[in-house]
């Protein structure tokens, strides 16, 4: 008896620990957990809440309105943050469209551009795509291949037709569509008169326009292109008397450039209006050359059209595989104001330049229906 009133006397042992003795106990052990310790610790908790709640009964939809007030914090920061991210977005691309209407800043912004695509061309040559109606091919597409069957429009063609006078609607049904290349005599009509053209007008209009000087060429070829890496600079050379027996090639791949090369040539009048012409145009320039190694032409689109303005040129089109075991190839020189007319999907083209004096002709590419 007297045991048991000690045992009641003394209540400090039975007592339990009080508020203050739990939250140091809880900050001590707060103290000595490391952040991903915290981490594991909380997630283990609420883990435990959500057996626990599942074990209780309650459903899905119940649980998740039980956390919504935990949750809408978290949320209501994500919103702010991706706030914060669109107002800075939203910022640069206002002050990077005011810069862009700068002369000086967008000026810069373009010669930065045009080297920097310059610089990577000998690693990587984007001019394809540029050319390229579709960035990704299409492995299950077989239109535009040639096949033996096609092959039929070609192997009774024994040389290149000659005409003038030509109607728009011959050049799509007689030719363009049966794949014949053809030579308009006339094509020339309405434009500059030979006398007017010269290499030394066309390396002036590249001195003078603002255009054709600040922009470069793309596909620059030459038998001196070892000594002028770009056009312009023969040009200058040539104007003055200081290169000869030499050729050159180059396209104006920038649209503003060949814009500004368009006043020296016209739209050919035998062309429907259902014959687009690209953008792009390219010059091809010779003096006292006396090749004999033909020289690829390019365009990558599926027509071509060459005007010679000036001089001579030897042209040559040859069946595509496999048609080149039936279909021959044919050659034919071309004269001042005459434009030839070939099609891609047969026809691979090639030139050879050679001129006593001096020969300029003018390429362009282009698409029918």
């Amino acid at each position: 008896m007297a045991a048991r009133k000690r045992a009641t006397a003394n209540p400090v042992e039975s007592k339990p620990a009080s508020t203050k003795e739990v939250t140091e106990d809880v900050i001590k052990t707060d103290n000595d957990m490391s952040f991903q310790e915290k981490i594991e610790y909380i997630d283990q908790e609420i883990r435990k809440l959500h057996v626990f709640c599942v074990n209780s009964g309650y459903s899905s939809s119940q649980i998740e309105r039980f956390v919504d007030p935990f949750t809408q914090s978290i949320k209501s920061v994500n919103r702010e943050r991706w706030t914060r991210r669109a107002i800075r977005l939203a910022i640069f691309v206002v002050v990077a469209a005011a810069l862009f209407y700068i002369d000086p800043v967008y000026k810069l912004m373009c010669v930065v551009g045009k080297k920097s695509a310059i610089s990577v061309l000998p690693v990587w040559d984007w001019t394809k795509i540029y050319h390229s109606s579709c960035l990704v091919d299409n492995p299950l597409y077989t239109g535009g291949q040639l096949t033996s069957e096609d092959c039929e429009m070609c192997e009774s063609l024994t040389g290149i037709e000659r005409v003038s006078s030509l109607e728009k609607e011959d050049i799509l049904d007689l030719y363009l569509k049966r794949d014949h290349p053809v030579i308009v005599e006339d094509g020339t009509r309405g434009w500059l008169t030979p006398d007017e053209y010269s290499i030394a007008k066309i390396a002036e209009a590249y001195q003078l326009s603002s255009v054709l000087r600040e922009h470069s060429s793309c596909g620059f070829s030459s038998n001196l292109r070892q000594q002028y890496k770009e056009h312009r600079k023969l040009l200058n050379k040539a104007a003055k008397g200081e290169v000869s027996n030499y050729f050159a090639h180059w396209e104006n791949c920038f649209p503003d450039a060949a814009k500004a090369f368009r006043y020296l040539y016209k739209r050919p009048y035998f062309l429907p209006p259902t014959v687009e012409i690209g953008i792009n145009n390219h010059v091809f320039i010779a003096s006292n050359y006396t090749g004999k190694v033909p020289k690829r032409i390019d365009m990558s689109q599926s027509m071509l059209v060459l005007a010679q303005v000036k001089g001579t040129m030897q042209v040559t089109v040859r069946p595509r595989d496999p048609c080149n075991t039936v279909c021959e190839s044919m050659t034919e020189t071309l004269k001042e104001g005459e434009i030839f007319v070939a099609t891609d999907l047969l026809w691979s083209l090639e030139y050879i330049p050679y001129a006593k004096d001096e020969s300029i002709s003018i390429g362009l590419g282009g698409s029918f229906d």
